[in-house]
């Protein structure tokens, strides 16, 4: 499964995205700080983290700094409902895979993420050698550990 963090100060795109990617193996952690975020994504490999920019721009902008330096590697989506210009220009600057601007419908962050995202995600964690997701490989030395 992969993970999708989902870093905004209410439950709006947490509430519209989780029934219609239900049916998609997916982890889901929702944050509200950028430690938050970080901590989310500690031990990840290829995240999808959808950030919401609207209430409190500095906030999504701090947790996509983050992000974008953790060594996972995410796909990062910006979500800039009121069109500024110099905040979506900021994200990018951050490292934002992605920054829509003004409205976007549900569905269509839905289908990017489902279509698109997922098994983009997917693929970059088989390529950097992740091929079950985020899975913890025990140590060679375990199997020597007494069983109860």
């Amino acid at each position: 499964s992969r993970l999708l963090v989902i870093h905004e100060q209410t439950t709006a795109w947490s509430r519209q995205l989780k029934p219609r990617l239900a049916a998609k193996p997916i982890r889901w952690r929702e944050t509200r700080t950028a430690e938050d975020v970080e901590n989310a994504l500690e031990g990840s490999s290829s995240a999808i983290v959808v950030v919401d920019l609207g209430t409190r721009p500095t906030s999504g902008l701090e947790a996509i700094a983050k992000a974008t330096r953790s060594l996972g590697n995410p796909l990062v989506l910006a979500l800039e409902p009121n069109d500024r210009r110099t905040v979506a220009d900021l994200a990018e600057e951050l490292g934002a895979t992605l920054v829509l601007r003004g409205r976007v419908a549900p569905p269509v962050v839905a289908s990017l993420l489902a279509d698109r995202w997922l098994p983009l995600s997917q693929r970059r964690a088989d390529i950097e050698g992740h091929a079950d997701g985020d899975r913890q490989w025990p140590e060679p030395w375990n199997r020597f550990a007494p069983t109860r």
